[in-house]
């Protein structure tokens, strides 16, 4: 039912009681919540239809309708509608009403949320047909021919759109429809539409006519309709898909010329689609050739140095079937050429007269080609520079005694450059590494030492010192009267007498005095016994007229003196020996009789006479008998007691990698004995050799070793000339460098130099700091012509696997070498080598370069580190000099000499000259 019927059915008519014309239907009015206008008024309100107020004033009969007024029937939603009400009279005429008595009126609006009203005016908001009626509730009128309006959609103001798909492959299209909207959401047909993108590409391409877009860029974009004024749109994602595989480019990352061992490569593979999109993760499978280690997807690195070929291929399926396909060539060049010693080789000991050239022979080799060496300086012309793989080259160098170092610099054909220090000794002269090294320690002792001249009851200052106390001591008393009162009987030729000797008496009261002098050969002994007195008992068969006759003289001797050659050797069993070569002089002064016996004085002195030559034939010859039967108990037990195998020792040293101790052994024995005039000089031979449980086997460290090297020349120190220089001297002892170049080698070859010393390298340095220590020559040590110089020591072909956190975090080979100096101390026996430094220092590292930086902290480390093991090894392979002394045998006290004295040098004062160490003393007990 339309408003008009609605407005004008009768039974909902009535009369009004104030305002004629038309029944004001409230139930209607309610139903269709029109806006009503009140009577009276032209106010357009909306207001609720709940009937007319009865209670208003009347109005003039003469309005009997309402009419609704409206300027264009048709409208723009959200533009002002032009509407008014008018009454009019029973003859349709317009009804005027003075402004204070016209009725209120309201604009009745179909379809109610249609409309809108703002600032007093009236808007259209929905598009289509409605409907406006004019009410006045005061006078009961409603226009019963409401105002048709056409109500068009206003001006764009949203835009939507939709598309066929939301995922396609590049190249191909997509559709779109898009509905433009007013601001009330009034939809717009035929507007005039523009599909666009948010991405503004050639790789997009638009049909507006067919409102479609052909995309051959990958990617998210989004799609919207554009319409002018319409700032809203809403707009619909699109994701592009790359097409199928196309084309394939790749590169190495980094992107060098060339490439160190051990570096990580990544291969860059960059796959797109025909139109340009690349592929995030296309299918492909990695390779390379020769074979290198990889991990990960497309990432290689490489442990030797070469060229290798990674090839790059896509598995999946291609545009059009092509196959997609690449290589990259990789060339490693890491630490330039290898560099080998082939001879001499690094750590070999050859049998060369030091001085004289040799030809060094070695090889380079290179993937690359090798372009230049350099030999201690001097460049080598290579046969074929360049060439790939090895080469071999030789050049004449020159040599000395000792380690030799030979530095050899060899670029490749990139310019890289490597280092190569090898070592090798040189000497001509060996011994062996176990054997006693005769005369290395040599014992002069010179005439003071063995009579100065001078003597003081109780001061042994010579080996006289020692002669002289026996001679006066009760004990040679005893020893005679032992062997010349034993009840022999001597012919004294005269009456048919014999003598026999009762006892003798040397304690008279003067000292005895003797005297030793150096011989060729030996040395002589002169004594001289004063006031000798000899019991006699003489028996006689006559006595003037050859009477039988007993009787015992004192026979008192003034002097008695005795001269004897004495030879000093070694025995069969290595001993010194003191024998009696010959009886040289024995000759005594007047025999003076006296006693008792009844016989006055007068009657010894005519016996006196009477046997003044018979009876001092018969002492001198008794005297020389006693000495020569009792020589070697008197004399020779003081030589033999010189017992150097008492000196024999071992002691420990302190390994380089633990707390343990190695132990090595000291032997001695003589040598040889060398006596003249002016010096008497034994040689001893000693040796030092490892103990257990480091006894050096087949699988020890230097197990082909040559021996242990020394200078050319005997072993045997000239001790007299420096003596000459200063005659307080008495003795010396020479030792020769060759002890100390055992002691060295016995150490390297019990393995000393081969540890793991990481643990033994301090504080100081960072946490995981290992070094692994392989020595391949024995160091040795070279005492030079000048004294001034000191010794050198030299360490070479040290082989070291490192690792230093922070630079090498992985295991690295150097190889080092080192020539230090040093002093030398004596402290009595203690010998120390002190104030050690580095003169030479050599580091070439293997298979790896280093830059400058580096470079410095590893030479200064392992500099540290040599010259600690230089200075602990130097200072514990001898830590004492073996100074030859005697003890004096027990069995010799009786003769008045210091019980286990021990007789030697002391108030010493140390040299170094030539190849020997050279301590000089007086001679003595100590």
């Amino acid at each position: 039912m339309d408003l008009l019927h609605l407005l004008t059915k009768p039974s909902l008519r009535r009369t009004p009681r104030r305002c004629t014309g038309f029944v004001v239907v409230a139930l209607l009015l309610g139903a269709l919540s029109l806006p009503l206008v009140g009577c009276g008024s032209d106010d357009t309100g909306t207001s609720s239809a709940n009937g007319v107020d009865f209670d208003e004033p009347p109005v003039p009969d003469k309005a009997i309708a309402i009419n609704t007024v409206v300027e264009d029937t048709t409208v723009i939603a959200g533009e002002p509608i032009d509407a008014s009400c008018e009454f009019v009279d029973g003859a349709g005429n317009p009804v005027e009403f003075d402004e204070d008595e016209a009725p209120s009126t309201r604009i009745l609006q179909f379809p109610d949320d249609g409309f809108q009203t703002s600032g007093g005016e009236l808007y259209a908001t929905r598009a289509g047909d409605a409907k406006l009626a004019c009410q006045s509730h005061q006078l009961g009128l409603t226009d019963t021919d409401p105002v048709d309006l056409t109500v068009k959609p206003g001006p764009a103001h949203t835009t939507a759109i939709s598309l066929s798909d939301h995922q396609i492959v590049a190249g191909d299209a997509v559709e779109a429809s898009c509905e433009v909207f007013d601001e009330f959401g009034n939809f717009i047909p035929d507007a005039d539409v523009e599909l666009i993108a948010d991405t503004s590409s050639s790789g997009i391409v638009v049909d507006n006519q067919n409102l479609s877009a052909t995309v051959t860029i990958a990617g998210i974009f989004t799609f919207s309709c554009l319409v002018d004024g319409a700032d809203d749109r809403f707009g619909a994602p699109l994701e592009v898909l790359p097409h199928l595989p196309a084309e394939l480019s790749v590169s190495p990352v980094p992107n060098q010329e060339v490439y160190g061992i051990g570096q990580v490569i990544s291969v860059d593979a960059h796959v797109v689609d025909r139109y340009g999109n690349r592929i995030a993760r296309p299918e492909i499978e990695y390779d390379a050739l020769p074979t290198g280690e990889s991990f990960g997807e497309g990432r290689f690195r490489f442990h030797s140095e070469g060229i290798y070929t990674i090839t790059i291929e896509v598995t999946e399926p291609t545009f059009n079937d092509e196959p997609l396909y690449e290589e990259i060539v990789i060339i490693v060049n890491d630490t330039g050429p290898d560099i080998n010693c082939i001879y001499p080789a690094d750590g070999q000991m050859i049998d060369h007269s030091p001085g004289q050239p040799i030809v060094f022979e070695g090889t380079v080799a290179d993937a690359h080609g090798t372009d230049a060496v350099f030999v201690n300086g001097q460049e080598i012309l290579l046969d074929d520079p360049g060439t790939k793989g090895a080469m071999n080259f030789d050049t004449e160098i020159d040599t000395e005694y000792g380690i030799n170092f030979i530095d050899i610099v060899a670029h490749d054909y990139y310019g890289e450059e490597n280092v190569r220090t090898c070592a090798f000794l040189v000497s001509d002269t060996w011994a062996e590494e176990d054997a006693f090294l005769d005369d290395a320690i040599a014992l002069s002792l010179f005439q003071p030492a063995v009579d100065d001249g001078q003597f003081t009851e109780g001061e042994f200052n010579s080996l006289n010192d020692l002669i002289m106390t026996a001679l006066n001591s009760q004990g040679l008393e005893d020893l005679l009267n032992d062997e010349l009162a034993d009840g022999q009987k001597y012919d004294v030729g005269t009456c048919g007498g014999e003598l026999e000797i009762q006892e003798v008496i040397l304690l008279s009261g003067t000292p005895h005095v003797t005297s030793m002098n150096l011989v060729d050969g030996g040395l002589t002994l002169s004594a001289s016994f004063y006031d000798v007195v000899i019991d006699l008992r003489i028996e006689t068969n006559t006595f003037s007229l050859c009477l039988g006759a007993t009787f015992s003289p004192d026979a008192e001797i003034g002097f008695l003196d005795i001269d004897v050659t004495a030879d000093l050797e070694l025995d069969s069993s290595g001993r010194p020996n003191f024998s009696l070569r010959q009886v040289d002089n024995v000759n005594s002064g007047n025999i003076s009789l006296s006693g008792s016996n009844a016989f006055s004085d007068l009657m010894y002195s005519a016996i006196d006479t009477f046997f003044q030559g018979t009876l001092q034939g018969v002492i001198e010859d008794t005297f020389e008998d006693a000495i020569t039967d009792n020589f070697d108990d008197l004399f020779s037990g003081i030589f033999e007691s010189l017992d150097v195998e008492s000196l024999g020792t071992s002691f420990d040293v302190p390994r380089l990698d633990s707390d343990d101790e190695m132990r090595l052994n000291f032997d001695f024995r003589f040598s040889s004995i060398e006596i003249d005039p002016d010096e008497a000089q034994f040689g001893l031979g000693p040796r030092i050799y490892p103990g257990p449980p480091h006894v050096p086997d087949s699988e020890s460290p230097g197990a082909n070793s040559l021996g242990v090297p020394h200078p050319p020349g005997p072993y045997l120190a000239n001790l007299l000339v420096p003596n000459a220089f200063n005659p307080q001297h008495s003795a010396a002892v020479g030792a020769h460098v060759v002890l100390l170049n055992q002691a060295l080698h016995s150490l390297w070859r019990a393995g000393l130099f081969h540890a793991n010393v990481g643990g033994a390298l301090g504080d100081d340095l960072p946490d995981g700091v290992s070094v692994e220590l392989a020595v391949d020559l024995p160091p040795m040590l070279d005492f030079g012509d000048d004294p001034d110089d000191g010794a050198r020591l030299m360490l070479g072909a040290a082989h070291l696997e490192l690792v230093y956190p922070g630079i090498f975090d992985e295991p690295v080979s150097l190889t080092a070498g080192a020539i230090a100096s040093t002093g030398i101390n004596l402290d009595e026996e203690e010998l120390s080598f002190d104030a050690i430094s580095i003169d030479e220092f050599y580091l070439s590292p293997q298979g790896i370069s280093l830059n400058a930086e580096t470079r410095d902290i590893l030479e200064d480390f392992i500099q540290d580190l040599l010259q600690d093991i230089i200075d602990q090894s130097l200072n514990s392979a001898l830590p004492a000099l073996p100074i030859p002394s005697f003890e004096v045998p027990d069995d010799m006290t009786e003769f008045d000499l210091p019980q286990s004295a021990d007789i030697g040098i002391y108030n010493t004062s140390f040299d170094q000259h030539r190849r020997h160490l050279e301590l000089y003393g007086s001679f003595g007990v100590q």
